[in-house]
């Protein structure tokens, strides 16, 4: 359960289930400031919450997709490198 910290990126490197609670009626579709919202359900309350978490199961492979794709444009995976060499490696481009 989360609202727009960007930590939901790093929690869907393994897709799961993500509620977004729209406590304040935002009109939030197409705003690019709460673009992680279309990684899991917007609630704007909390009565169904525990419903919503039991069938998480059933309606979490909608937003798989999604959250692969934004993994993979988050976040510059390679097996086998470190992180700090590869920034060390694009720095290096970048004075050169």
């Amino acid at each position: 359960l989360g609202d727009v910290s960007s930590q939901v990126y790093e929690f869907i490197t393994i897709p799961r289930p993500c509620v977004f609670l729209n406590g304040n009626n935002i009109d939030w579709k197409g705003n690019q400031y709460y673009r992680s919202w279309k990684l899991g359900k917007v609630i704007t309350d909390l009565s169904n919450f525990k419903e919503l978490l039991d069938t998480s199961s059933l309606w979490q492979h909608q937003f798989i997709d999604e959250q692969l794709q934004i993994v993979e444009k988050t976040f510059d995976i390679q097996e086998g490198v470190a992180p700090s060499e590869r920034i060390a490696t694009e720095i290096k481009k970048l004075l050169q």
